[in-house]
């Protein structure tokens, strides 16, 4: 069975989805300006401005992801529950025969 997951599982999934989706966007912007190539975007002087606010809408992408937990378990270790103590095996008893 999953798990439950608290409110701090929540916020360190929105933390994930947040960073993951501001480095794709920014590659994603990156990516357009490369493929654009265009002389007149490239001398705009608000061109770095691109990557920029496509990493900030896919971060808000990714806020809205981890919001409903999907990052909960990403790099995090599995807390051990602790071992229940095993109940001492019942004493074994001979079975005598009938007479």
């Amino acid at each position: 069975m999953k798990d439950e997951l608290t409110g701090a599982d929540y916020l360190h999934s929105v933390k994930i989805g947040s960073v993951l989706g501001f480095i794709v966007g920014l590659f994603i912007g990156i990516a357009l300006l490369l493929y654009l190539g265009s002389e007149e975007l490239n001398n705009w002087p608000w061109v770095a401005s691109i990557p920029l606010w496509y990493g900030i809408g896919w971060a808000t992408y990714g806020f809205i992801i981890g919001g409903g937990g999907v990052f909960a378990h990403v790099g995090r270790t599995a807390a051990k529950a602790p071992a229940a103590p095993a109940a001492p095996a019942a004493p074994l008893v001979p079975i005598k025969p009938a007479a």
